[in-house]
């Protein structure tokens, strides 16, 4: 609780600390700092939004309030609007820091709900895009202690990119990649758990604008992003690996380096497309409470890792074609690789039929001081 006070009392005070006359313009504003979209009523949108007021107490005292607001639509724009007639002041999108997309509509295609921020002088691009399990707003309407809820899963967002386990997804980042016909976009997953408590939970996947309903979980994400070359500041995998009688051992791993490298043949004849990603991974064991009292053969579990990382990686590519969701940007790479071939193939068609090859292979570099 002490956190989300101090949360709010830093953006309070950095909201009113430019004088009296800024809290006087501030107070006629209602700030949106969280958006959601959901499947609303007879074709309509049902549009949510968190607002921070400041709200006039007298003697130069102001009080930060948290609302949650919706309506339907036909349209954003519509939407807006009639958000904008349920509040005492001017509405603000110019710094929401996040928007929800709820499953169902998201289906349905994402691009005419974020059309409008691209078009707006006062659109605010950084804004994180995420897919929420089941609707936008049960997640937006989540109450946070005396933090808003909007500013806590942004962290979430931001630590979940920084640990490599989801890529940066802002609404300037995917316009370009939904209208890329060699590439498709990946989109983090939330949900929210017990206890009123909200969880990155993986990525989803779209072919185009819309979701395809197929998604991996957090566990999964990293290897997914190793397969991208996408190491951020530390990237944290955990395995279970069996031991000869069968028992689960428990092994988390910190990669340090990657080396990756990929490759696209096209064979003469059948025109049949097999793409390699090759990745040799250099690791440090962060944790491995093995039941053996024996000493660590190093070199088998450096067989045993790049096994099931492999594995793990086929089934992440598996899923992925059966999305049909390139966001390996393979169709890309025989553009620019088979250009000729490019123009003759229907992607939407052939994407599924490539032979995905991915191979891991790990090297540990790092023990720690226990073996």
């Amino acid at each position: 609780m002490r956190k989300g006070i101090f949360l709010l009392k830093c953006l309070v005070i950095c909201l009113v600390l430019t004088g009296c006359w800024d809290q006087e313009r501030l107070a006629k504003k209602a700030l949106v700092n969280g958006i959601s979209f959901d499947k609303g009523e007879n074709g309509k949108i049902l549009g949510t939004v968190r607002v921070l007021k400041l709200v006039n107490k007298g003697g130069g005292q102001f009080e930060a309030i948290d609302e949650l607001i919706s309506s339907e639509g036909l349209s954003v724009n519509e939407i807006g609007q009639s958000i904008n007639m349920m509040t005492s002041g001017q509405l603000d999108t110019s710094k929401a820091n996040i928007v929800i997309i709820g499953e169902e509509i998201a289906k349905e295609g994402i691009i005419p709900l974020l059309e409008p921020f691209y078009r707006s002088k006062r659109g605010y691009l950084s804004s994180k895009v995420i897919i929420g399990k089941g609707s936008g707003v049960d997640i937006l309407s989540t109450e946070k202690e005396m933090s808003p809820i909007a500013f806590e899963i942004l962290q979430l967002i931001e630590s979940a990119g920084s640990s490599s386990v989801i890529p940066e997804v802002s609404i300037f980042s995917l316009w370009s990649d939904m209208n890329d016909p060699g590439k498709d976009i990946m989109v983090p997953f939330v949900e929210k758990i017990q206890d009123e408590k909200i969880k990155v939970a993986g990525l989803a996947f779209f072919n185009g604008g819309k979701y395809t309903g197929l998604s991996i979980s957090d566990k999964e994400a990293p290897v997914l992003m190793l397969l991208l070359d996408k190491l951020r500041k530390r990237n944290n995998i955990e395995l279970h690996l069996k031991d000869q009688e069968e028992r689960i051992n428990p092994l988390s791993i910190n990669v340090k380096k990657v080396k990756r490298r990929v490759k696209t043949e096209v064979d003469e004849i059948s025109k049949e497309i097999k793409y390699s990603i090759n990745l040799s991974i250099s690791v440090s064991i962060s944790s491995y409470p093995h039941h053996s009292n024996k000493a660590v053969e190093f070199k088998k579990l450096d067989k045993q890792l790049s096994s099931q990382l492999t594995q793990q990686a086929k089934r992440i590519t598996e899923i992925l074609q059966e999305a049909n969701s390139d966001v390996l940007s393979i169709g890309r790479n025989i553009e620019s690789n088979y250009p000729e071939l490019w123009k003759s193939l229907n992607w939407q068609k052939e994407y599924k039929n490539v032979k995905i090859e991915p191979d891991i292979k790990v090297k540990i570099i790092d023990t720690g001081t226990l073996f």
